[in-house]
């Protein structure tokens, strides 16, 4: 068994499965999720169940045997026990960095891995595996079809514009930033310098306050239906798009990713984190466009 750690919102939740699955099938085991912060964070939500995962939820006694006495240790004390007691914990995994770690790739059986993975590094030999396994469990909903119809018969390109918690939040603010305009306005040059007649779809987390205070082209359609309740038909909408622009947002990164038009435009921010000194160098695939 290769057990994983599921933590944050969709995009994190399809990083951490993806590694997952790669060492799950390297190992010829089964993939098992630990999604017992859901219980603890009520702002964010188990999206995964969405998708066509290949993957089993950890029971508690499953857990318990990584854990150890750990667990009757404060939920977000728990990495100190383990770092402070390592022999104990020989078989839990901690990400070392955030950029790359080909090591990461040879840990085996019953493992239990902690940590955000985001790099297709970890996963790009499992492409359309993955692809076909990240494809949604029901039907779209019937805007998200007539949406879906438009997209495809369109020169489409995806505006993602990430808010939410990115603003409210002093603390995530600090930490991630939000994209100005500027950004935006200097990706809409791109696209329109090299595609022809493009249709704009924008997806956001507040799309009211898009609407409000940003000018984007007549040849727009905000999808505007989805949020809260069913982002994960904005996320497969985003990926049906024939280009992309997205924002600091690893749920943007997945719409992309996840976008099989063969000659995809794929913008990206060059500052991916505000105040994190992240290296982020493995993080946006090579043909996309960071600015």
């Amino acid at each position: 068994m290769i057990l994983v750690k599921i933590t944050g919102g969709p995009g994190n939740q399809l990083f951490q499965y993806a590694f997952g699955r790669r060492l799950a099938l390297q190992n010829k085991t089964i993939l098992k999720l630990d999604i017992t912060e859901y219980d603890f964070k009520k702002h964010r939500k188990f999206i995964l169940n969405k998708f066509n995962i290949k993957a089993e939820i950890s029971s508690n006694s499953e857990l318990n045997s990584y854990y150890k006495f750990s667990r009757f240790v404060f939920y977000d004390l728990r990495p100190v026990v383990h770092r402070f007691f390592p022999f104990f914990f020989k078989n839990i995994i901690y990400e070392k960095h955030f950029h790359f770690d080909k090591d990461m790739l040879s840990f085996k059986n019953n493992s239990y891995l902690i940590g955000f993975w985001q790099s297709e590094k970890y996963f790009f030999k499992l492409k359309k595996k993955l692809k076909s396994e990240i494809s949604l469990k029901s039907s779209f909903s019937q805007k998200s079809l007539q949406l879906s119809d438009m997209i495809k018969n369109s020169n489409s390109v995806s505006i993602s514009i990430r808010r939410g918690d990115f603003v409210t939040d002093r603390r995530i603010n600090n930490r991630h930033g939000v994209l100005d305009y500027s950004y935006y306005k200097n990706a809409l040059r791109i696209i329109n310098n090299r595609v022809s007649s493009p249709y704009f779809y924008i997806f956001s987390d507040d799309i009211a306050w898009v609407k409000e205070n940003w000018r984007f082209p007549q040849n727009v359609t905000y999808a505007d239906f989805n949020f809260p309740d069913k982002i994960e038909e904005d996320l497969i909408l985003g990926s049906l798009c024939k280009h992309n622009i997205i924002a600091n947002s690893t749920f943007s990164w997945w719409s992309a990713w996840l976008n099989n038009n063969k000659n995809k435009i794929v913008i990206a921010p060059n500052k991916w984190f505000n105040q994190l000194n992240y290296d982020t160098g493995d993080l946006i695939p090579d043909s996309w466009i960071r600015i």
